[in-house]
């Protein structure tokens, strides 16, 4: 069943960056494996997914984090810690791949796609060798990023989205760092008891939107 409008609305007036986590409280991995298909579903352009996901529960595992590339409590203390890492290359090999699970899902010759592979090749993979490509990816990070929090914020989890973290010590510890970079963390869990959010300062409507 969808949200009603007011229920949207709700759970935008009622998010807020978490700061400090009650790390005794695990989300239930019924609402981590949704969180996991939000992610996977959300928009991307073109539907490439020049990024990957990686989902850290290990209390080990994140009190490393914390200390190699974050420095932020909330990575120590949440539930899991969502990390969305992009491509450094959009290369031909990779849209090929692409190419083809989009051939093998639909039921149709990868030769049929010859138009879109060229478009893609001429677009997100111009660049193969440089950074074009992998700044581009970076910015469809945030894209799952948005479905990410609005999506907890339905299931009444909290969240805390982090850049400022040193994309090189997290990318040391989850390996592959040639491929993939680290591009925006997101804690889920529990607000600890004792933090109180401030209250959400946004211009009114008024002044944020021009309708024509």
């Amino acid at each position: 069943m969808m949200p009603s409008p007011d229920a949207l609305v709700h759970a935008l007036k009622s998010r807020h960056a978490v700061k400090t986590f009650d790390p005794t409280r695990t989300v239930d991995e019924g609402i981590i494996d949704a969180l996991i298909e939000v992610a996977r579903l959300s928009a991307s352009s073109f539907g490439l997914q020049p990024y990957r996901l990686v989902v850290v529960q290990d209390r080990a595992a994140l009190a490393q984090l914390y200390e190699d590339g974050a420095k932020q409590p909330q990575v120590r203390d949440c539930s899991h810690l969502f990390i969305l890492q992009a491509r450094r290359h959009i290369d031909s090999a990779f849209i090929d791949a692409y190419i083809n699970l989009v051939a093998q899902t639909r039921a149709i010759a990868a030769e049929q796609l010859a138009g879109f592979r060229d478009a893609l090749l001429a677009g997100p993979g111009r660049d193969p060798a440089g950074r074009e490509g992998m700044v581009w990816a970076q910015r469809q990070c945030y894209t799952v990023l948005g479905h990410l929090l609005l999506a907890a914020s339905l299931l009444g989890i909290d969240a805390s989205p982090m850049e400022g973290f040193t994309p090189a010590g997290v990318d040391a510890q989850l390996g592959n760092e040639a491929t993939w970079t680290a591009t925006v963390l997101l804690a889920v869990g529990y607000a600890a008891k004792d933090w109180t959010p401030p209250v959400k300062v946004r211009r009114p409507t008024e002044q944020f939107v021009v309708r024509l």
